[in-house]
């Protein structure tokens, strides 16, 4: 980041985590070209998800609280709706969905006649149309870069994706000047979210997965944390004691001990992502080619969803099975048993312990995202087929062994998820002044 500040401005820092996923691939670099090319992509994209839609519906004028939702899913707008019960009473709230959501909300878009529809019984909304002045303001923001060189980085991608900030930010604040109230955002790092800060209106960003470099430097006023663990992470990435506010939201509840012995094997994988350091795709898909092999009932590979399941990296290995998301195995109470699942840095570890599995982490020294690692040292780590097979095959006939990783994980929990609440809540009673 002090590069990319250096080099382009601090300017550029505001695109941090856009300009990483256009230039950066799990092996490397993209070619200069490309990255041009993907930036004036999503540029005309952007442009044409901002100005030619629907007219969007004005917000409710009682909104005291607007959530902030980017994308659907366990990252997003789920996110954002277990913070609902945290509302002070009374308060009532709107959804401010990215525009490529709204199409979701049915074929009577854009008849309401004057009410917003409505988003999982949320009121709903979407952003205004930015003036056309916003086009030049986009122009001054993108033009100083194109002065800059760098060897790895194209200044015409970082002079594109300025220019998208700009306008996104010109439209957030057309809705800032109308309508006041607390942003409550899923992340504070895409392009969508970080051009609504520091606008005027406060705003809470709800921690949504396993704390990774791109959550820092975090912008948003203040961060909800999920517990200890977190809290440590956000403080090793900067962010004052202040900012921070402990409340789970209902994570963690309900966890289920694992018990008996283990009725499969899972291994969760990551090779879509580059946050822990290049070739940690590679290394999962060789260990599940080693260790397939080697368990009697084979193996579950459970893939992310941006991994695509036709790959033939995983064809003709013995015992190897690919599972697509959603997965199953991660909801509580879906399986019935509890399974052996390991991984080395995801949220999916957390939500398998929370699901009643047995978790063990991989004993891999990968040099990115060490906070985040931190909060997924699962109780016991290994780093080869041969030394999983052996544990699996342990944890299968010794009762102790599995009473006493039960026991370790559900210690585990409590340090990751916290069993206080109303930090949410009375955090935004102060704001609204309740």
């Amino acid at each position: 980041m002090a590069h990319l500040a250096a080099v382009f401005g601090p300017q550029a820092l505001c695109v941090r985590h856009e300009l990483y996923f256009l230039i950066v691939t799990p092996t490397g670099f993209r070619p200069g070209w490309r990255q041009a090319l993907r930036a004036l992509g999503a540029l005309a994209r952007d442009a044409g998800l901002l100005w030619l839609r629907i007219a969007p519906p004005p917000p409710p004028p009682t909104a005291a609280v607007f959530l902030v939702a980017t994308l659907p899913g366990a990252n997003g707008w789920e996110v954002l709706k277990s913070g609902l019960p945290a509302l002070p009473a009374k308060t009532p709230a709107c959804a401010v969905l990215h525009p490529r959501l709204w199409p979701r909300l049915g074929p009577s878009l854009g008849l309401w006649w004057g009410r917003p529809p409505r988003w999982d019984g949320v009121d709903a909304t979407s952003l205004p149309y930015p003036p056309l002045s916003a086009l030049w303001q986009a122009a001054r923001l993108a033009l100083p870069a194109l002065s800059c060189r760098d060897g790895a980085i194209s200044r015409v991608a970082v002079a594109a994706t300025l220019a998208r900030h700009g306008l996104w930010r010109a439209a957030w604040r057309r809705l800032a000047r109308s309508r006041r109230g607390v942003l409550v955002l899923h992340n504070d790092f895409d392009m969508m979210s970080a051009a609504c800060l520091g606008l005027g209106p406060p705003t809470v960003c709800l921690q949504h997965g396993v704390p990774t470099d791109e959550f820092f430097p975090a912008r948003a006023d203040v961060q909800v944390v999920w517990g200890p663990s977190s809290r440590a992470a956000y403080a090793e990435g900067g962010v004052e004691r202040e900012r921070l506010v402990v409340d789970a939201l209902g994570r963690g509840e309900g966890a289920i001990a694992a018990s008996g012995p283990p009725a499969g094997f899972a291994l969760i994988s990551q090779g879509h992502t580059p946050l822990y350091g290049p070739g940690l795709g590679a290394k999962l898909l060789d260990l599940a080619r080693d260790l397939a092999p080697l368990l009697p009932d084979g193996l579950d590979l459970l893939l992310h969803p941006a991994e695509d399941p036709g790959s033939p990296a995983y064809a003709g290995v013995k015992g190897l099975r690919v599972s697509v998301p959603p997965h199953g195995l991660l909801r509580r109470g879906q399986t019935g048993r509890s399974w052996l699942v390991a991984g080395f840095s995801s949220t999916a570890l957390i939500d398998a312990a929370v699901a009643g599995h047995y978790v063990v982490g991989l004993d891999w020294p990968l040099p990115g995202s060490l906070a985040a690692q931190r909060v997924t040292l699962a109780p016991r780590r290994f780093a080869t087929a041969d030394d999983l097979a052996a544990f699996h095959a342990a944890l299968t006939h010794e009762d102790l062994l599995r009473t006493i990783l039960a026991n370790d994980l559900i210690e585990w929990l409590r340090a990751t998820f916290s069993p206080e609440t109303g930090g949410l809540r009375a955090h935004l009673a102060r704001v609204l002044g309740q």
